[in-house]
């Protein structure tokens, strides 16, 4: 312990244990000398080499110890090296490749130069029902289904293709040589087989699907956003169709995303400028004809094109960030105007399909009819739109805790259960 205290090092203690075995070595060799040869002294080369020994030793064993150290410490930094690249690289959940890999790989592969350049299909892949089983069943089934989703992909196509998931409910196929149309279908046909079979999930076996976009990667990629931008346009093409479905992207599609942020931006510019208005339509019982309350519709004086309703502009942006925020908008000053009528006489407001997805619709609800002071029983929500049905139940709920009336387009209106 004390020697520990004096040299902390461990080469300092083999250097001290080296010196002591030399000068070990030195003393036995001088009493040899002196009972054998029968000396009384010692000559000047014998005093030196036995004076030499304790540093000679001392030093080997210092240097043998510092090598190892060094050599313990590189292989220790080699196994930590592919330790990280793989957890940089490797996604924990489904144990597949993460988006990371895929830059690389994609970077690699745009980095062939000359004939080898390989144009190879990316498909990616977003599971249908993902969200509704998520808020459902819990995020740890939501974690089952997509762990479970990767053992297949990786049981299907190990070995034929590189997998990846990027996070969230997506993935993506990357096959070498599948260059041609007919062999990127082949591969989405193959994946959405996949899913023929239901995912057991430990409480309860879930059927699901999957939407996929198909992209290719070009010569005139220069990044992994390039191809994935194009992956992403074919997959919203994808989703647009029922589930289990694949696109292929087109300069079609490009273009109608071009003309989606202009129409996002020029909502945007229209919020700011203040050019959004309500007009309020009345609507009456079918038995006495009495006005019963009143419809809000959108209306946008726009610029340009003059007095035009929401369904001539919000088709193009209904996934932005400023559609969202003008259906808030919709919603508090509907509300507002609401709060002054004649009680009982209630207000109807068709929120747009991305808010009624939207995790705090029901909370944003609650906001507007408290600034208000708008009582819940005379506000009812009309859904217009294709739904599936966890989504519907989804909403239901959410009226049904604030107490607000709920109405599919074109159906009479009916208290939330």
């Amino acid at each position: 312990m004390m020697l520990r205290t004096f040299l902390p090092k461990p080469e300092q203690r083999f250097a001290a244990a080296g010196a002591a075995l030399g000068a070990l070595v030195s003393a036995a060799w001088l009493a040899m000398e002196t009972v054998l040869a029968k000396q009384s002294h010692w000559d000047v080369p014998a005093m030196l080499a036995a004076g030499a020994m304790p540093f000679l030793l001392g030093g080997s064993f210092y240097r043998w110890r510092y090598l190892r150290r060094l050599e313990h410490e590189l292989h220790a930094a080699r196994r930590a090296e592919r330790r990280l690249r793989h957890e940089v690289h490797r996604d924990k959940l489904t144990g597949l490749a993460n988006r990371a890999a895929l830059e690389a790989d994609i970077h690699q592969a745009l980095s062939v130069e000359g004939a080898t350049f390989e144009r190879n299909a990316l498909l990616l892949l977003d599971l249908d029902r993902f969200k509704a089983i998520n808020d459902t069943m819990g995020h740890d089934a939501g974690d089952r289904l997509l762990a479970l989703f990767g053992a297949r992909l990786r049981r299907a196509f190990s070995g034929e293709a590189s997998l990846y998931r990027l996070g969230g409910d997506e993935f993506v196929l990357a096959a070498a040589g599948a260059s041609s149309q007919a062999e990127a279908e082949m591969l989405a046909m193959r994946v959405k087989a996949l899913f023929e079979a239901p995912f057991d999930l430990g409480d309860a076996r879930v059927a699901s699907g999957c939407s996929i976009g198909i992209a290719f990667i070009e010569r005139s990629d220069t990044a992994t956003g390039d191809v994935l931008k194009r992956a992403d346009l074919a997959l919203y093409e994808a989703k647009a169709v029922s589930g289990n479905s694949h696109a292929f992207h087109s300069e079609t599609l490009t273009r109608a995303a071009r003309q989606r942020a202009e129409a996002e931006r020029d909502v945007a510019r229209g919020l700011e400028a203040d050019e959004f208005f309500l007009e309020f339509l009345p609507t009456a019982g079918t038995a006495s004809g009495a006005i019963r309350g009143f419809e809000a519709l959108l209306r946008w004086r726009h610029p340009l094109r003059g007095v035009i309703g929401a369904e001539d502009f919000i088709e193009p942006s209904e996934k932005s960030t400023s559609t969202l925020s003008l259906g808030y908008w919709t919603l508090r000053v509907a509300c507002a105007q609401a709060a002054r009528w004649a009680s009982p006489t209630g207000l109807t407001v068709a929120p747009f399909a991305p808010q009624l997805k939207d995790r705090d619709f029901v909370a944003q609800v609650e906001q507007c009819l408290s600034e208000a002071s708008l009582p819940p029983g005379r506000l009812t929500i009309e859904i217009a739109g294709d739904f599936s049905t966890e989504d519907l139940a989804l909403i239901s709920r959410g009226c049904g805790r604030l107490v607000c009336g709920l109405r599919l387009a074109a159906a009479p209106a009916h208290p939330c259960p």
